[in-house]
């Protein structure tokens, strides 16, 4: 069953910058209350094409780069959450290296 009438497509654009904007202000919001924090990361096994370090996700599923080695990938990382950006947020490394490389990776 149709409510009727039309939504004008400028109130539709109108509506959704408003959303994202607010979608913004919230996800900031998140993540600055993570900001200085560990989190245990798990390193996704391709790096951010946009900076080329490290990718993965928090156990929360925030979106977390950081600069590290390969034999990171595919295992998880302590993490310190240090900034935030449209994606996610920044993070250093807390461990000096992997422990050993995962079985079948030369």
């Amino acid at each position: 069953e149709s409510l009727g009438g039309h939504v004008p497509s400028g109130l539709i654009r109108e509506r959704c910058d408003r959303l994202r904007e607010l979608d913004s202000i919230k996800r900031e919001r998140f993540y600055k209350d993570f900001t200085g924090k560990k989190a245990e990361v798990l390193v996704e096994s391709a790096r951010d094409r946009a900076t080329g370090w490290l990718r993965g996700r928090a156990r929360n599923y925030i979106p977390v780069v950081f600069g590290g080695k390969d034999g990171f990938m595919g295992r998880l990382a302590e993490v310190v959450l240090t900034g935030f950006t449209a994606g996610g947020m920044t993070g250093t490394i807390r461990e000096a290296a992997p422990a050993t490389e995962l079985a079948g990776r030369a």
